[in-house]
């Protein structure tokens, strides 16, 4: 019995000493080791609020958050202030090694996202790039998280030509991650807008150079998609959050463009053929373009601008309005007033007429965006860079 009860004691102990092992593992430190945003090894580019070094913020489609480092794995602290649902929900490209390496879902609120794993133990370089724009919601990052004992290399590489895009949702990529033949029912959903195969991020790949993407959808010139004319985009131009209020300013010296191309003007168009139709003050239209040429001139006078004729103005809709024979005509009277102004040379191109398939909402496809890129590659390869 002595000998019973000693056991018994003896497998206690053990069972009791067990549970404390794994109470111990259950509360383990998690070894990996968290690489602050403000970390000087890491690579930004585009509108971002560093006021909260901690968590930068931004919310226009083609951020880009880069680094290099050694290891198998890399995972990203990310905050989506997005309410969820089909139009609200950011998606993020990441690219290892410079390749797409898989499409990141956000959730809302504050969450650790595996980028990669099972690499293999060298130098890598991980990307995030925003594929979706402002109106889908903010984004605030919160560093990267690397295996024990890892850390950040230096990338040593850094394009030197830099581009900006300011356009509406043709610049945007909204919709082109789907094909239509004719139109779409679906409207808006953010898991379709692409902005890293919009036209001016494909065509920047292929100039090897930085990109920048300043566009909006639903924006004009001078009025809206909707006819209003406050939020246009010229008076969104000077923030970091463009449907906020209370943004703070951007800061046009953190990055200074070599090319600059607008591309706007379909939404000022749109309201001619609706029905009553509501016709475009030309007027207007052109004063506000010319003084935008002005202002981009005068904050980046070293810049190169490309005003481009949109490929979403025909002169087959609306019926009899011949459309983009009569934009063409304004684009040149207000290049060549700009000129005049500035003292700078101002180049125009002209897109071909969007052709199907289309994305949502009769927008250009991935198909279409392609086109629009190689156009763009010719044309400063020719016109530009020469």
């Amino acid at each position: 019995m002595k000998q019973n009860r000693f056991n018994l004691k003896y497998i206690n102990f053990c069972i009791f000493i067990l549970i404390q092992l794994l109470a111990s593992s259950c509360y383990a430190t998690d070894k990996s080791v968290l690489i602050k945003p403000a970390d000087p090894k890491i690579v930004y580019l585009g509108r971002i609020d560093f006021q909260d070094s901690l968590k930068p913020m931004f919310s226009y489609p083609g951020v880009s958050i880069k680094a290099k480092f050694k290891g198998t794995s890399i995972a990203a602290i990310l905050e989506d202030f997005g309410s969820g649902d089909e139009r609200t929900t950011n998606y993020f490209s990441v690219l290892i090694d410079n390749k797409l390496y898989s499409v990141l879902k956000l959730k809302s609120g504050v969450e650790t996202y595996q980028l990669a794993q099972g690499l293999k133990d060298t130098n890598h370089t991980v990307e995030l790039i925003k594929r979706t724009e402002s109106m889908v919601g903010k984004c605030a990052f919160h560093g990267f998280k690397l295996e024990e004992n890892k850390s950040l290399l230096v990338i040593e590489e850094q394009k030197t030509l830099k581009f900006e895009f300011v356009g509406d949702s043709f610049t945007a990529g909204y919709g082109n991650d789907t094909s239509f033949v004719e139109g779409n029912p679906l409207g808006f959903t953010s898991e379709n807008e692409n902005n890293f195969t919009a036209w001016g991020a494909i065509a920047t790949r292929k100039l090897k150079a930085q990109y920048v993407c300043t566009a909006y959808s639903g924006r004009g010139m001078y009025r809206n998609f909707d006819g209003s004319t406050t939020g246009t985009l010229p008076q969104l131009y000077d923030y970091i959050f463009p449907n906020d209020k209370n943004s703070p300013k951007w800061n046009q010296q953190l990055y200074s463009p070599d090319i600059i191309t607008v591309t706007l003007g379909i939404n000022d168009h749109y309201l001619n053929g609706v029905n009553p139709p509501q016709k475009l003050d030309s007027s207007a239209f052109v004063k506000t373009y010319i003084q935008f040429l002005i202002k981009l001139n005068e904050i980046h006078p070293k810049a190169k601008l490309i005003c481009v004729i949109p490929s979403g103005i025909s002169d087959v809709y609306p019926q009899g309005l011949n459309q983009r024979t009569v934009f063409t005509s304004w684009m040149h009277d207000i290049v060549k007033s700009a000129e005049k102004k500035t003292g700078s040379k101002i180049y125009i191109l002209t897109h071909s007429v969007q052709q199907a398939p289309f994305g949502e909402d009769w927008h250009p496809s991935n198909k279409s965006h392609e086109v629009m890129a190689d156009e763009f590659v010719k044309f400063v390869k020719k016109e530009v860079l020469k």
